[in-house]
C-alpha cells in the first residue's frame, strides 16, 4: 500500500523497511547478497539472493527467518501476487515456486539454462520471467508450463511488470523497452533512452523506469515516456508504484525517491459556533468559530486557509473569535446577526452561515398609578412594567413607604 514498504541497500546486506510511505526507514540485517525482494501485503514479503537464499517475513519486516529454496543457485528475482503464491528466478534459468507463502518451494521447468534477473506475476496463473539475451518466459498456468516469446530483443532484460493478464513490459540494456498488450503474446518495442533496470505498471497506462539516467514515467501504457528531472540525478536501480499517485524508487548512493500526487480537493471545510443562544444579554457575549476540513482534505494550515466573520453589515473579518459588545451608552443593543464561513488550503470557499446574539442592557420601565387609602383597609395598587427589547418583564419589586418616607 502508500504506506508500507521495504527497500534493499548495502549491496544487498541491509533491508530497510517503512510504515509511514518512507517518511522514515528501519534497517534490519537479514541476510548478505540480496538482490531482490517483493512486498505483496503490510505484513509478507520475501527476498532472494546468492545460494538460493530465501528470507521471508509475516511481520512487516521486523522479524525475517530463512527458508528453503531447494537450490543453490543464485536467486535475482522474486514475485508474489499474493502472501501464497510466489516464483524466485536466477541462474541458469532456474525458476523455484511455492504455493503455500514458501514452507515448501519445487523447481519448475524454465526450458533455458540462460541466467533469469526478474519475474513478474499479475495473480496465481498469469506471470512473466525475463533475462539474459532478451529472454523472455510467460506462463498462464501459475508456471507448470513456460512459453518462450519472441521479445525482439538481444539485450539483457533486467525488469518486468504484468499488472494484470493482459498486459505486461519488460525493460534492459541500451534502452530496451518490449511491451505486450494481448495476454503475453506478441511484444513490441517503446522506445527509451540509457539502460533500463527496473519498470512497475500499475495499470495498463501508468508506469515507471529506473534507469542509468534516472527515471521515466508514462501515463499511456509506454507510448511516450517523459524523464522525470527533479530530484533525478542519480542512476536508479529500481522502482515500485502502488497506484498512479504513489511510486517509490532506489538508486546510486542510497538515494530513495517518493513520488506522491496529493487527491484533489474540491470540499470546502465546515465552521461550528459556540457561545450563541436564544437568550437576552447585558453583557458582551464572545463566539468562538471551529473551521474543520474533510479527511484528506488540504486542511486548515496554510495556503488559503482562513475563518472569517462579519457583524451584522460590516466588514469581513479574518479570525476566530467574535465579541458582541454590550455598550454602555445602549448603541448596540438589538438582535445583531454575526455571518462566519471559512476557506481551507486549497481555496474551497464555504457557504456563509449565520447566528444571531441579543444585547439589551435597557432596564424595563415601570410606572404605577397614586391611590388613596383609610388607615387599615386595603388598597388597590395598578401599575405596568414594560420591555423595549426583551418584551418579557421577569420580576417586580415593590417598595411601599410612609409620607415620612419610612419603607412600610
Amino acid at each position: 500500500d502508500s504506506a508500507h514498504g521495504i527497500a534493499l541497500g548495502d549491496h544487498g546486506t541491509a533491508v530497510y523497511s517503512t510504515t509511514n510511505g518512507g517518511t522514515s526507514w528501519k534497517s534490519e540485517g537479514v541476510g548478505t547478497g540480496l538482490n531482490a525482494v517483493s512486498f505483496p501485503d503490510q505484513t509478507h514479503a520475501w527476498t532472494v539472493g546468492l545460494g538460493g537464499a530465501i528470507y521471508a517475513t509475516t511481520n512487516g519486516g521486523t522479524a525475517w527467518g530463512s527458508q528453503t529454496s531447494n537450490t543453490n543457485a543464485q536467486l535475482c528475482g522474486v514475485a508474489f501476487p499474493d502472501a501464497l503464491h510466489g516464483w524466485a528466478v536466477g541462474d541458469s534459468g532456474v525458476i523455484v515456486a511455492t504455493t503455500d507463502g514458501g514452507a515448501d518451494w519445487t523447481s519448475q521447468d524454465s526450458g533455458t539454462n540462460l541466467e533469469l534477473m526478474a519475474v513478474s506475476f499479475a495473480d496465481d496463473t498469469h506471470g512473466v520471467a525475463v533475462g539474459y539475451g532478451g529472454t523472455l518466459l510467460t506462463t498462464t498456468n501459475g508456471g507448470i508450463t513456460w512459453t518462450k516469446a519472441v521479445s525482439g530483443t538481444t539485450e539483457e532484460l533486467y525488469g518486468v511488470s504484468c499488472p494484470n493478464d493482459n498486459d505486461a513490459w519488460a525493460v534492459g540494456g541500451n534502452g530496451a523497452i518490449v511491451a505486450s498488450s494481448d495476454g503475453y503474446g506478441v511484444w513490441k518495442p517503446q522506445n527509451a533512452g540509457g539502460s533500463n533496470f527496473s519498470v512497475s505498471f500499475c495499470n495498463a497506462d501508468d508506469g515507471w523506469i529506473a534507469s542509468s539516467s534516472g527515471i521515466l514515467a508514462t501515463t499511456d501504457g509506454g507510448t511516450d515516456w517523459v524523464p522525470q528531472i527533479a530530484h533525478c540525478q542519480f542512476e536508479m536501480f529500481a522502482v515500485s508504484a502502488v497506484d498512479a499517485a504513489h511510486c517509490w524508487a532506489v538508486g546510486d548512493g542510497g538515494t530513495i525517491l517518493a513520488r506522491y500526487t496529493p487527491p484533489v480537493d474540491t470540499t470546502p471545510p465546515v465552521t461550528t459556533c459556540q457561545g450563541a443562544d436564544a437568550l437576552w444579554h447585558r453583557t458582551a457575549v464572545t463566539l468562538t468559530l471551529t473551521a474543520t476540513d474533510e479527511a484528506g482534505g488540504s486542511g486548515m494550515v496554510g495556503g488559503s486557509a482562513e475563518t472569517q466573520y462579519k457583524i451584522d453589515t460590516g466588514a469581513w473579518t479574518t479570525g476566530t473569535s467574535v465579541v458582541v459588545d454590550a455598550l454602555a451608552n445602549h448603541s448596540n443593543d438589538g438582535i445583531r446577526t454575526v455571518g462566519f464561513c471559512s476557506t481551507d488550503a486549497t481555496g474551497n470557499v464555504e457557504t456563509a452561515k449565520s447566528v444571531t446574539v441579543k444585547i439589551d442592557t435597557t432596564g424595563p420601565v415601570t410606572a404605577g398609578k397614586a391611590v388613596k387609602g383609610k388607615k387599615r383597609r386595603a388598597v388597590k395598587l395598578s401599575y405596568c412594567a414594560s420591555d423595549t427589547l426583551s418584551s418579557q418583564v421577569l420580576s417586580v419589586r415593590l417598595v411601599i413607604k410612609s409620607s415620612h418616607g419610612k419603607v412600610v
